[in-house]
């Protein structure tokens, strides 16, 4: 292998692991940019607003065994489970049918990924991809010899800090994906009276 081809080997692959980065940005950009509160509602007609909030407790009792509950009035009910914080509120206005108001705040359990994110995409990450690909262009490319040089393809070992902010995100999609369909499922199974 020569010099130059050894270059080439070097650009090429912090090429890749600076587009793998900016991507990573992106991902950890959109967690940062996220709303910290969701709200879901549903009408509920011919149902008290103590009787709804009952259903809903009966139904996330069997959610979510290891959660801290607490129902601080008879119309409200409040569930915490893994840093996310859902409360249910039942009203009824004269003679309108009654509304199931929930809201999900997963702020702490954000704030969590957000700095494990932070750390790898932020410091970790482009120490890695700018540090080996330099270590490599001074150290291995320019040594004559054929197999000094063949250590630029090192760089590929920079796939083992590119893919876990990408894990991360992942998690906290699927965490966040999980409770919205659970709200949701639990207004389906309240509004057809079981």
């Amino acid at each position: 292998m020569t010099e130059e081809a050894a270059k080439i080997v070097i650009v090429a692959g912090g090429f890749v692991g600076l587009l793998v980065w900016i991507v990573a940005l992106a991902c950890y950009r959109r967690m940062a940019s996220a709303a910290e509160s969701e709200f879901f509602e549903a009408e509920l007609p011919g149902r008290e607003p103590e009787d709804a909030i009952a259903a809903v407790v009966d139904q996330v009792k069997q959610y979510a065994n290891m959660a801290k509950f607490s129902r601080p009035t008879p119309t409200s009910f409040s569930v915490e489970q893994f840093g996310i914080q859902t409360h249910f509120a039942a009203e009824r206005h004269g003679g309108a049918p009654t509304r199931l108001v929930a809201g999900v705040d997963d702020s702490r359990m954000r704030r969590w990924f957000q700095v494990a994110m932070g750390l790898l995409v932020l410091l970790i990450m482009p120490m890695v991809i700018f540090g080996l690909c330099t270590a490599l262009w001074v150290w291995a490319a320019p040594v004559a010899g054929r197999w000094p040089q063949r250590q630029t393809w090192q760089i590929v070992q920079m796939i083992h800090v590119l893919w876990p902010p990408f894990l991360i995100y992942y998690q906290w999609r699927q965490l966040r994906g999980r409770v919205r369909a659970m709200v949701t499922n639990l207004f389906v199974l309240i509004g057809a009276g079981t």
